[in-house]
């Protein structure tokens, strides 16, 4: 499922292992608001955890990098 631009933000900073609040504060968003889009995130693509969102975002990229 195709997630929004926030969404897919918000997936990219936790694949850079930010925190919510690390993720809030970059963005000018608040914790909460955060959270609601990962639980999002988690749903459309089936994933139960930050590790899951992690590695969809990266298996998405055009040309993934080594890490």
């Amino acid at each position: 499922m195709i997630l929004t631009e926030r969404e897919y933000q918000i997936a990219g900073c936790i694949a850079s292992d930010m925190s919510e609040k690390m993720i809030a504060e970059k963005l000018f968003i608040s914790p909460g608001t955060v959270h609601a889009h990962k639980k999002n995130i988690r749903k459309k693509w089936g994933v139960c955890t930050n590790v899951g969102i992690a590695v969809k975002y990266i298996l998405q990229l055009k040309a993934p990098y080594k890490i």
